[in-house]
């Protein structure tokens, strides 16, 4: 049975870390930020991701 909460906290899309200077920012108060490109074809994996927005996350990456 899968719990419906947990899967609801779950987003999956395809995206790249584009080959630019400014993807990957390293701050000098220790945190970094990550820019990422999504196709458009991907855009009804990602749309969910929305309403996180502001909430803690937990990032894994790999590669597709």
């Amino acid at each position: 049975m899968t719990d419906e909460t947990t899967e609801a906290r779950k987003v999956s899309f395809n995206a790249s870390i584009p080959a630019i200077e400014t993807a990957i920012k390293i701050h000098g108060e220790g945190g970094a930020r990550l820019q990422i490109d999504i196709a458009e074809s991907d855009m009804g994996g990602f749309l969910p991701a929305l309403i996180m927005r502001g909430h803690p996350l937990k990032v894994t990456l790999e590669k597709a």
